[in-house]
C-alpha cells in the first residue's frame, strides 16, 4: 500500500468580528489550517490537519510550502501501513530545519 500522492492545501476561514477571539497571542481574525490529503496506489485516501500556530494564529503559507516541497516527496513510495516508519523517516529528514518550530510541532 504505497503512497502515490500527497497534497497540502491552506484553508482560511474569516471569522465575523463578533466571533473573533483576543488573547495574549493577538486577535484571531480567521481560522487557518492546512488540509493534508494522502492517496495510495490502491485508491485509499487519508486526511490530516496541520497548523502553523497556537489555536489558529499564524500564517500557513510556510507550513504549506514545507509540507508540499520538503515532506511530500519523502512520502511518495512509502508504505502507508507503517506510520511509525513514516514518522521516523520524516523526523530524521527534518534535521536541516533545526528540529523545532513548524516542522516538529
Amino acid at each position: 500500500m504505497k503512497i502515490r500522492e500527497v497534497e497540502a492545501v491552506w484553508l482560511r476561514v474569516p471569522l465575523p468580528a463578533a466571533k473573533q477571539h483576543v488573547s495574549d497571542f493577538g486577535r484571531i481574525e480567521a481560522f487557518d489550517g492546512v488540509l493534508v490529503t494522502i492517496r495510495t496506489e490502491n485508491g485509499l485516501v487519508g486526511y490530516g490537519e496541520a497548523k502553523a500556530g497556537v489555536g489558529s494564529a499564524g500564517d500557513c503559507a510556510g507550513l504549506t510550502a514545507i509540507l508540499a516541497r520538503e515532506f511530500a516527496p519523502r512520502l511518495i513510495g512509502a508504505d502507508a501501513s507503517d506510520p511509525n516508519g513514516i514518522y521516523d523517516r520524516l523526523f530524521r529528514s527534518s534535521l536541516h530545519f533545526g528540529r523545532r518550530g513548524l516542522v516538529i510541532n
